[in-house]
């Protein structure tokens, strides 16, 4: 945890690094070589500042924790019609 740690606040500064960890203490889990070097390198070629790397990251979660739980409400909803389908037929078929 220490390494990513030091790595996000390389990119930036101790200060933003640390909000950027109270915000989403996930990204301490995060792999410094898997997820986090060809994000910064992703970033870097498009033309973001490398100062304000660690907002546009944390925005970055923000973002997908938005999807995911937007992705779950969707497939929760779903669920929830496919069993009242089941319901409504089974009812009409056999009980009828």
């Amino acid at each position: 945890m220490k390494p990513t740690f030091e790595y996000l606040a390389s990119l930036s500064s101790h200060a933003a690094a640390t909000k950027a960890v109270r915000r989403y203490p996930a990204l301490l889990g995060l792999s410094i070589s898997a997820n986090l070097q060809p994000t910064v390198a992703y970033l870097q070629s498009v033309g973001v500042d490398v100062g304000r790397l660690i907002q546009v990251i944390y925005i970055y979660v923000y973002i997908y924790i938005y999807i995911y739980i937007y992705i779950y409400i969707y497939i929760y909803i779903y669920m929830c019609v496919c069993v009242c389908v089941c319901v409504y037929m089974y009812i009409h078929i056999y009980i009828r």
